[in-house]
């Protein structure tokens, strides 16, 4: 027994300086997460021959849970565990945070650090009132509450907030309101700060094709959505994600044959992604109707 407390300790500690490693030399654009690989881990099947995603369905339901994510290196798993997690939990500790730092933090300057961003102040509670928003806004719509939704939604409006996530989630609930102006405020602060990492790195391809799913999630820039998703598939024909990223483009512009088409190699290359077989579902639907998107 002593020489396997000893060997764990062991691994416990070459795991916390690979995880220290990993999170240091990480680029902070490379820390987002596009929603096809997201979409593999949330229910995945008991059958799956990819150990991860095995894991994830031994897992369960975590709602209402704490997990530890022990060595999380640059975080992957942490945000995989935040989407399986309770979003009217998650809203309600947030709060419990803003009442103690309304009661305990006047007076003292607040700084938060997220991603290669460095918040203050004012700042930090903005961005976690707009998180509040968004935990309710998630817990609303999986309870069907249209009417929480919207209030919610209007308070994002009134925050603004810049985070890429909460704009993905958010703005196509607003388009579906028929709220365009509110989702194109919301949609200006994400533009930007995915704007600026491309002009930063201009040739590279994730940054492409983040700011060109958000375009397209948004219905907002499509034409300069399509030339950013065009220029990443020519280099990478076969990464299912940015074909997925074109289709939705096209999808917006009305293309939808185009939109299918597309769709269908991202599903050959990668089957069994539930995220791109919904995709592929929506645009065939429309196909179907011959409505608009």
């Amino acid at each position: 027994m002593a020489d396997l407390a000893a060997n764990f300790n062991d691994w416990e500690r070459a795991e916390i300086v690979r995880s220290d490693l990993e999170a240091r030399h990480t680029p902070s654009h490379q820390l987002r997460m596009d929603e096809t690989q997201i979409a593999r881990y949330m229910s995945p099947s008991a059958e799956s021959e990819f150990p991860l995603e095995y894991a994830y369905a031994l897992l369960g339901d975590i709602r209402g849970r704490t997990v530890l994510d022990l060595g999380c290196g640059s975080g992957e798993n942490s945000v995989l565990l935040a989407r399986r997690g309770d979003d009217l939990g998650a809203a309600r500790h947030k709060e419990r945070a803003m009442e103690a730092l309304r009661d305990q933090g006047q007076g003292r300057t607040l700084t938060r650090v997220k991603g290669d961003r460095t918040y203050t102040n004012d700042e930090v509670r903005d961005q976690l009132w707009a998180e509040i928003h968004w935990h309710y806004f998630r817990a609303a719509r999986a309870a069907g509450d249209k009417a929480e939704m919207d209030k919610r939604l209007t308070g994002l409006i009134a925050l603004t907030p810049d985070d890429v996530d909460i704009a993905l989630d958010a703005i196509p609930a607003l388009i579906e309101r028929g709220r365009k102006e509110d989702a194109a405020k919301l949609f200006a602060k994400p533009y930007a700060i995915l704007r600026a990492a491309v002009d930063e790195k201009p040739d590279d391809l994730e940054r492409m094709n983040s700011l060109a799913w958000l375009c397209a999630r948004s219905n907002q820039r499509l034409d300069e959505a399509l030339k950013l998703i065009t220029t990443a598939l020519k280099a990478q024909p076969d990464n299912y994600a940015y074909l997925d990223t074109a289709a939705e483009v096209h999808f917006q512009l009305g293309n939808v044959d185009q939109a299918i088409a597309l769709e269908m190699k991202a599903n050959e290359i990668n089957p069994g992604n539930e995220f791109l077989r919904s995709q592929l579902k929506r645009f065939q639907a429309k196909s179907n109707t011959g409505s608009a998107p």
